[in-house]
């Protein structure tokens, strides 16, 4: 009689435990799913497009090229674009020996600057709130028709910090290639034709 009520104790005392470790599996795979999607909920994210039209050139015998960059935070935390490095590359590119494109001559705009009567005011950083979009404008003039790469590269900024591990990644990815590592930017880049 004991051995057959020690027998429904421990069947009893193994259904409890497995229903024990189901709930608290069920609890934990519950909190890892909501701190997981708190995170992609507050991680900064910056979605940027490049586009182009050909105008005519103020000065005579160029081209003249407006750039816009939109830029639109898709995140949860506000950011802040800086400006102080020239961001936008503008190259007319060809094609090398090796059958790579390469940069023939290089145009960057000195500074993003907001146009007033008599001068402009140039501008260091531009804030973009969350869930808000931005465009900045450029105004470039090149000396030939031909196929130019666009590029806009600002710096991570404050928000660098929640990149660090990956950014350790890529600083380690590029050691084993050879390549220079550059550090964490938002980048976009596009190609445009002024043939």
């Amino acid at each position: 009689m004991a051995a057959g009520f020690q027998s429904i104790v421990i069947s009893l005392a193994v259904v409890v435990g497995g229903l024990w470790s189901a709930y608290t599996f069920g609890v934990l795979r519950t909190v890892e799913d909501a701190k997981a999607k708190i995170e992609s909920l507050t991680a900064p994210s910056l979605s940027i497009t490049i586009d182009t039209d050909r105008v005519k050139a103020v000065s005579p015998n160029r081209i003249g090229l407006i750039v816009r960059i939109r830029a639109e935070n898709t995140g949860g935390q506000n950011l802040q674009l800086d400006l102080r490095e020239n961001p936008l590359n503008v190259a007319l590119v060809e094609p090398g020996t090796d059958g790579h494109l390469h940069a023939k001559k290089t145009y960057q705009p000195i500074h993003y600057m907001d146009i007033r009567g008599e001068s402009y005011d140039k501008s260091a950083a531009y804030g973009i709130e969350i869930k808000s979009k931005k465009t900045l404008n450029y105004y470039i003039e090149v000396d030939e028709p031909g196929l130019y790469f666009v590029r806009f590269r600002a710096p991570l900024g404050k928000v660098g910090q929640y990149f660090a591990a990956r950014e350790e990644i890529g600083r380690i990815e590029a050691e084993k290639t050879g390549l220079p590592y550059v550090g964490g930017y938002w980048l976009s880049t596009t190609f445009v034709d002024l043939r």
